[in-house]
Formats: C-alpha cells, structure tokens, sequence
C-alpha cells in the first residue's frame, strides 16, 4: 500500500496534513479533514469559499459509530475520595446550562450539551459534531509503530529509502 501512495504523496495529489500550509483552507482542495481551530479560520476568513460539515466515512454495519470522534476530556471521581459530594456538585455545575452558555464555542470545542448547539448567524452546520457516536475499541497496535511508520513514510517520500527498506527499518527497530 505504501508503494501505491509514494508517488501521489510526492507529487502532491495526496497531502499530509501541515498546520501551517492548509491547502483546504486556502481553497485549493476540494476536500479536508480539518480541526475544531480550523473551523475557527475557516468561519473567521470571510472568504467566497462555500464548505459544508459532514461526518468522516463509516462502516455500513455501524452507520451511528466512528473511530474519528474523540471526547478530550472526560471528569471521574475517584471511589476512595472523601470529597464525593463537593464533587458531584462541581460535576453538575460543568454540566449546567449556565456553564454552557458560558463556554459555547469556546476555545476547547462544542458543548457536550446539543441545546447550545446553535451556530446563530454562521453558515456552518455543526450537526454532523453530533450524528455519531465514538466507537470504543483499543489498537492491538503499539502507538510507537505510528511514530515509526510516520518517519518511514517521510523516507520514502523524499527518496532517502525505498518504501520496502523504509518497511524493513520499521520491522527492525520494533523487534529491538
């Protein structure tokens, strides 16, 4: 699969994502996988390029899931705490709708909370945010192969190493 994409990759048919340098953003692709901040940019740049929000792809068997939804940051009181209460109060608190006012849209996302979902005047739809649900299932693959695979792929695309010697480097340092 890796010698399939080398040649798109280097050539630029398929980009890797750059933070600095988002072809999307900038309307020179048609397509993007883009991040809360960028819908920030991309609602804040006022520019002619009409985008819409839809979900990442799923499978057919499991239309309502995805492996691309991420919660980031979940509260958990600990069952030896002495302090359950104040707890629970500090969780229903977060939980509110003051606080969800308060923090709509705020620098860290979404509220959790669909009634403060509005866009008010913005031309985004944010529902595809919430069509899905997180498909809860851990890697069997150790996250330092990702790390590894990353440089193996920069290797290849440059030319410092074929996409075979670039797989055979992976294989060698996993085994160490």
């Amino acid at each position: 699969m890796l010698e399939l994409t080398l040649e798109p990759l280097r050539t630029g048919n398929i980009a890797l994502h750059d933070l600095n340098d988002n072809l999307f953003l900038t309307g020179e692709y048609a397509l993007g996988i883009i991040t809360y901040e960028e819908l920030i940019q991309l609602e804040q740049q006022g520019s002619d390029l009409e985008w819409k929000l839809v979900t990442m792809p799923t499978h057919p068997a499991e239309p309502d899931l995805s492996h691309h939804y991420v919660l980031d940051g979940m509260w958990a009181i600990p069952a030896s705490s002495t302090e359950s209460d104040a707890a629970w109060e500090l969780i229903r608190f977060f939980m509110s709708d003051q606080t969800a006012k308060w923090s709509y849209r705020s620098v860290y996302g979404f509220s959790s909370l669909t009634a403060y979902t509005s866009m008010g005047q913005s031309t985004s739809d944010i529902e595809a945010f919430y069509k899905l649900r997180p498909a809860y299932r851990t890697s069997p693959v150790p996250s330092t192969i990702f790390e590894l695979l990353n440089e193996a792929i920069e290797q290849a695309i440059t030319g410092n190493a074929s996409a075979e010697q670039a797989l055979a480097e992976i294989a060698k340092k996993e085994i160490q």
